[in-house]
């Protein structure tokens, strides 16, 4: 009967009419609830003063000093361990850093000494005052994981987060270098097919601080010097929940009231909590498209083995040490939302993405939207994108291979032309002994002892020449082999008994020609 009473009543309340609570600028510059308006660049930079502020007080607190670089990737967090106070952070190999942790602490703010007889005294004060700044280097933090962890949070499921088992199981893991918040769990529903726990995948710049405070010490250490302020009470809950400050649980009253005032400082919007519940589901409306791949893969797995979906994750391939409805299919399609809404708020992976309605606007207007064409496709876009990856491509090839390319260069396309320019030259210039020289020979070529009667003889060299016009012509090819053209003609002196001569030009091209017209000169056998 309760139950009927339950349903009347979620029935009554859900088809009554609503009146629009958000409102969205045409530009989609800002977005109101209320009277309040959220500029989204506004937002956005808050995220990173945010995470400014995280790692400033951080510093401040510990002195410069940090535990980790990177979040291990060999780290076993074993999901499905209930044991009473169990966590990753357990680990043994924290321990020491832990423990080194809270040495500098107390070293670096006086927080104890010890007496003559050896007995430790702790400075309450100092302790409390400690306490108190590390509630504050935890808060901007909390107010990172609330709003970027997932669209929509619920108070009061955020205050419940457990980083060690106790009455209820933890709900914070690590997973390979991802840090997972499973935020589900505490609220009961009779709708059907539907997780009982959402996993949020935490951005990692935000996750690899909440890493750092968990496993570097910081929680640690604030359990401790909770036990000497406040008593045994507040240890426990250090060491169970997440959400502490100034020794004790913050209660709902005291986050809406810090966290509207955080909003207004930050983002310079003064939304609550629910103000921003109906905003966030909004900005990712209107922002993040539908990918219906996920539910399309996980529907036909089900079907394919005759059975509902609910029904597939409880009783069906289930793997050691992790949680039946967390398959690999809900865990894939949880985290691209994840990453789509952390896009969104600035913290990438990618740059935060376009309206859709003024997407689908821009592609309707694109030329071949029309008549049964396909859409356009945004050439700018294409080309830039891809200028940007081939810039990207060539810088680190030139950077990796600019030596190796420079040798080449110049062993295949420089030292070759030049060395087969000075080997023309060489040839032009230089001819052997003992090997006649014809119309179409080279000047290199060989040349016969003198003959007695021939057209034109050298008495010393034994080199000859059939007419003068050959001597000129080869003496042509020579010096153009060289680079310089001339069309000189005479005779070869030779400056000793050697094999190898040099011609050097003596009468341009006019000489040449009153030469080859004087009969005397023709019959005297020695030219000019």
């Amino acid at each position: 009967m309760l139950f009927q009473f339950q349903q009347f009543a979620s029935s009554l309340a859900l088809n009554q009419q609503r009146e629009p609570k958000v409102f969205f600028d045409p530009e989609f510059q800002w977005l109101s609830v209320g009277a309040d308006r959220m500029y989204l660049a506004a937002f956005r930079q808050g995220i990173q003063m945010l995470l400014q502020q995280v790692m400033e007080r951080y510093l401040l607190l510990t002195n410069g000093r940090t535990a980790f670089e990177a979040m291990p990737n060999d780290l076993n967090d074993d999901m499905t361990n209930s044991i009473r106070g169990h966590s990753f952070v357990k680990d043994k190999r924290f321990d020491s850093i832990k423990l080194e942790f809270l040495c500098h602490l107390v070293e670096d703010h006086n927080l104890a000494m010890v007496d003559g007889d050896g007995r430790l005294g702790w400075n309450i004060p100092v302790v409390k005052d400690v306490l108190r700044r590390c509630g504050d280097v935890w808060k901007p933090l909390y107010h990172l994981l609330y709003v970027t962890s997932q669209i929509s949070t619920r108070s009061v499921q955020f205050l419940e987060h457990h980083t060690s088992n106790s009455d209820r199981h933890r709900n914070i893991f690590v997973q390979g270098q991802e840090m997972i918040l499973l935020s589900g769990y505490s609220k009961t529903t009779q709708i059907a097919d539907r997780d009982s726990c959402t996993p949020a995948f935490i951005n990692p710049k935000v996750g690899h601080f909440l890493f750092e405070f968990l496993a570097g010490g910081l929680r640690d250490a604030e359990a401790i010097l909770a036990k000497v302020g406040y008593g045994d009470a507040a240890q426990h809950e250090y060491k169970t929940y997440l959400v502490m400050d100034n020794g004790a649980r913050i209660r709902p009253d005291q986050w809406y009231a810090g966290f509207k005032q955080r909003n207004r400082e930050i983002f310079n919007c003064a939304w609550g909590v629910r103000a921003f519940r109906q905003g966030a589901i909004a900005m990712a409306r209107e922002f993040i498209s539908p990918n219906d791949a996920f539910a399309m893969a996980e529907d036909l797995l089900a079907e394919g083995a005759d059975h509902s979906t609910d029904t597939d994750k409880e009783h069906y391939g289930l793997v050691f040490g992790s949680i039946p409805e967390l398959t690999n299919n809900t865990m894939s399609k949880h985290r691209w939302l994840s990453e789509e809404w952390q896009a969104f708020c600035g913290l990438g992976p990618f740059p935060p993405q376009e309206p859709i309605r003024q997407t689908r606007i821009r592609r309707a207007l694109a030329p071949g939207a029309h008549g049964g064409g396909s859409p356009s496709p945004d050439i700018a876009r294409i080309s830039e994108t891809m200028s940007g990856i081939a810039s990207s491509v060539v810088g680190k090839t030139l950077q990796d291979n600019l030596p190796h390319l420079l040798k080449e260069l110049v062993t295949t396309a420089i030292l070759p032309p030049i060395l087969d320019i000075l080997q023309q030259g060489t040839a032009g210039f230089t001819v052997l002994h003992h090997r006649p020289l014809g119309p179409t020979k080279s000047l290199s070529a060989l040349t016969p002892p003198r003959q007695p009667g021939g057209d034109m003889q050298t008495s010393q060299s034994g080199m000859s020449f059939n007419d003068r016009d050959e001597a000129s012509e080869y003496t042509d090819i020579g010096l153009r082999g060289a680079g310089i053209m001339t069309g000189a003609s005479g005779s070869s002196v030779p400056s000793s008994q050697s094999s190898v001569f040099t011609f050097t030009p003596t009468a341009p091209r006019d000489k040449r020609r009153r030469i080859q017209e004087s009969p005397s000169l023709l019959e005297s056998g020695h030219p000019s």
